[in-house]
């Protein structure tokens, strides 16, 4: 039978996972954040899933889950511990920027936060909007964030698109209008957004773009490093209607299934990759895919870093917990299923991506990368938020 993709009507989480998100730090960031803060936002994300199914679910020393999550959300609105507004594999902001959708879309936890934290949480979006438009906006093509520090081109390997894409797509559904959030691009005044920044206190998102500066956010330009001087590409700056790689920012589900399949582009499943030399860099340790000979396998699985070919499930999974998770969480809300025929063919592909990734993971890929093989599987892998990402596909789609 082809593979398909199927929604439960209800999701089915198990108690597994539950523990550890309790036992995950609190969502926040400092100015240099990369994937560090992935294992937080996950489980602040997590914890919103399990609490719109569950409003009274505890933890074992009975501490409501509520109250954690209440606890996730002012923590991060805290002054310096928000987004840097940063571009490049910076995994976690995808999931926050889910995170507080979902969290605006739960009336019964929204209404708890006062206007003044409401109102940062609205900040923090419209940071990841102003970030995503400099990072991926196609009128763009920086070779580095704002911060102007390099190791970042929009068209590298999917953990680096996810976070400049998918922040902003989920604005859309967090403000509830395409047009408000391209409007706050097109009226992008960098002066008074400075100025705001820091009169609540978000010294992160700040030092950010002031790297960058009014000339290159406002109306772009060439763009230098800080440390050398060296170009880092070119741009037209955050004043321009979102578009990436053609697609509208009205369009969230065509830019959802763009970075679906961008993740599935390794070509038919194999159980080993070979060099153009004809050596075997990377195996499955033990048994056989099933998904063998099915188009659709990680990109990851047969990609590139600095020091040649790359095939490395550690890469996997930051693409699996970043993508699962916004998959759920658009599910929850109904923004993305999979049964829909617009979203057939990266439903499809996410699901034999995802059942031959996760076979790998529990049976041990021999991985390679930056010119170096190793042994790796479920205990060496991971991230921390590999377990509720886990849980959230088998719950959600499984």
């Amino acid at each position: 039978m082809p593979v398909t993709l199927q929604l439960r009507p209800t999701p089915a989480f198990s108690d597994d996972a539950l523990q550890k998100a309790f036992e995950a730090p609190l969502c926040a960031y400092g100015r240099v954040n990369c994937h560090s803060e992935l294992c937080g936002s996950g489980a602040f994300l997590y914890l919103l899933l399990r609490f719109r199914h569950d409003p009274t679910l505890t933890f074992a020393d009975g501490t409501s889950v509520r109250a954690r999550i209440l606890a996730h959300v002012r923590t991060l609105i805290m002054p310096g511990h928000e987004p840097g507004m940063c571009a490049g594999p910076y995994w976690g902001y995808p999931l926050t920027a889910a995170a507080l959708t979902v969290l605006r879309k739960t009336p019964s936890l929204w209404s708890v936060l006062n206007e003044e934290e409401q109102g940062k949480a609205d900040d923090i979006m419209r940071c990841f909007a102003i970030q995503c438009a400099w990072a991926t906006n196609d009128c763009n093509d920086f070779w580095t964030g704002p911060e102007l520090v390099g190791n970042y081109r929009k068209g590298w390997n999917p953990n680096h698109r996810s976070p400049g894409v998918l922040p902003i797509m989920f604005a859309v559904s967090y403000f509830g209008d395409a047009d408000y959030v391209d409007r706050l691009l097109v009226d992008f005044d960098y002066d008074s957004f400075t100025a705001h920044l820091r009169e609540i206190g978000f010294t992160s998102a700040l030092a950010t773009v002031t790297c960058a500066g009014k000339q290159l956010m406002e109306e772009g330009g060439d763009c230098f490093l800080l440390a050398d001087g060296s170009p880092a590409g070119h741009g037209e700056g955050i004043r321009h209607p979102y578009v990436y790689r053609g697609i509208p920012l009205a369009d969230t589900t065509g830019l959802l299934n763009e970075i679906l399949l961008q993740n599935c582009g390794g070509g038919k499943v194999t159980n080993e990759v070979f060099d153009p030399c004809g050596n075997r860099i990377a195996y499955l340790m033990e048994g056989s895919s099933p998904m063998l000979g099915e188009e659709g396998m990680m990109t990851e699985f047969v990609s590139h870093d600095a020091k040649g070919m790359r095939s490395d499930i550690s890469y996997c999974s930051a693409n699996f917990c970043i993508l699962v998770p916004v998959l759920a969480a658009a599910a929850e809300l109904g923004l993305w299923t999979p049964t829909e025929e617009r979203n057939e063919k990266a439903a499809r592909l996410t699901a034999i991506s995802t059942i031959d990734f996760l076979y790998k993971m529990q049976h041990g890929y021999y991985s390679f990368s930056h010119g170096k093989g190793r042994p790796t599987n479920e205990k060496t892998a991971p991230h921390g938020v590999y377990p509720f990402a886990k849980d959230m596909w088998y719950a959600y789609f499984a």
